[in-house]
């Protein structure tokens, strides 16, 4: 399933694959949770749940959408799945093992504000994945048979090239300002260091590419980058 041609892997299997590590430890956490006889905060099983959810959509949905025949290269591949790995484990062994949320830490601004915006990452990124399957498709109003790229348009993509990344970003920093911890604002971080430079060099692709390319629209982060 894995099989390595010329250093490239299968992309569906690969993302299937380096993606499971972090839905696992997900499942893993709140089926731990559940049957612990310690009492979780609210906060802790809103977290994980998050965590999950997302992860469930990486794992086993969106890797179903990938075309087939498309290849990813194995070096890309194991870096993924080593991150996912100790990702998965530090995320959820802090709130299995620590939990350090009071009772109404859920009810606070803070929490509910970090909610509120990583459900709106949450809803960008999917948006935006939506409209990228879309742009070969007779879904897409500038489709024309035999033409093979296309200028993305609509929903975050007026603003920035790269809004599948910009909805990834604000996804883990509204979780990592609602979890308040080391490690979720490391995750947060790593996932601007990781997909911000990606979003750059694709929006200098795009504008290479297209002479008509709209020249207000930034490449990660609306109106700044």
């Amino acid at each position: 399933m894995l099989a390595i041609q010329r250093g490239l892997l299968a992309a569906k299997a690969a993302w299937v694959i380096q993606e499971l590590p972090c839905f696992l430890a997900g499942i893993l956490g709140l089926l731990y949770m559940y049957s612990s006889q310690t009492g979780y905060s609210v906060a802790a099983w809103l977290l994980m749940g998050m965590y999950t959810v997302h992860y469930t959509q990486r794992a086993l949905i969106y890797p179903f959408f990938i075309k087939q025949g498309a290849q990813t290269k194995a070096s890309a591949f194991v870096l993924a799945l080593v991150f996912c790995l100790y990702n998965g484990y530090l995320q959820c062994r802090f709130l299995v093992l620590f939990d350090p949320y009071t009772a109404e830490e859920h009810a606070s601004l803070r929490f509910i504000a970090g909610v509120l915006l990583f459900c709106t990452g949450m809803a960008i990124n999917l948006h935006s994945d939506a409209i990228l399957r879309n742009l070969r498709t007779e879904r897409n109003p500038h489709f024309q048979p035999g033409t093979r790229y296309y200028i993305p348009r609509g929903g975050a993509f007026e603003f920035v090239s790269g809004a599948n990344f910009f909805g990834e970003i604000v996804e883990w920093a509204g979780f990592a300002i609602a979890a308040n911890s080391w490690v979720a604002f490391a995750f947060a971080a790593f996932t601007f260091a990781n997909i911000g430079p990606r979003g750059a060099q694709h929006h200098q692709w795009l504008r290479a590419k297209f002479e008509d390319y709209p020249a207000h629209r930034r490449a990660v982060i609306p109106f700044l980058w």
